[in-house]
């Protein structure tokens, strides 16, 4: 039950001229704690008394706190939750991507590791090549300084 306000009467004079009963029990309330809805003026331990048969056979949600009865609930990772927080989870779960596959990742792995090697390859066919003087232009070992500087410039000109 909610009650609308609780009221505390500290003095015989502010209980007016009405007659404040339990609606409940029949209690007079005048001068002591009380609560008011709709319906009346309620005692505190009535309140307390009708609470506890609210949530008589009732069990919480794992997430909302929202008390139902244990049929109510449904299980979800090893907790037992309320049907609408089931719905919400799957609406989260519509919009989320899967996770990558790990054969798929795996294959993907294997085709970069297969082009790194092959760059690498290439790169040591060139160096190799260089190294022998089949490219890359090298020069005599007994050209003068004069000469080799002529060389090379010579050949970034023409590369220009």
């Amino acid at each position: 039950m909610e009650a609308d306000s609780v009221d505390s009467a500290s003095s015989p004079s502010s209980s007016g001229s009405g007659v404040k009963l339990c609606r409940v029990c029949g209690k007079d309330l005048a001068g002591h704690r009380r609560v008011k809805d709709s319906l009346g003026y309620i005692c505190v331990a009535c309140v307390k008394a009708e609470k506890k048969h609210e949530t008589a056979g009732t069990v919480p949600c794992a997430e909302c706190k929202r008390r139902l009865k244990p049929s109510g609930l449904v299980p979800w990772r090893n907790t037992m939750i309320c049907r609408s927080c089931l719905k919400d989870h799957e609406e989260i779960n519509r919009f989320k991507t899967p996770p990558p596959s790990l054969a798929n990742h795996d294959a993907y792995q294997r085709y970069r590791l297969l082009i790194l090697l092959g760059v690498l390859v290439v790169l040591a066919v060139i160096m190799v090549l260089s190294q022998m003087g089949i490219i890359g232009g090298k020069l005599p070992d007994n050209l003068s300084p004069a000469d080799r500087d002529a060389a090379t410039r010579q050949s970034t000109e023409s590369h220009k």
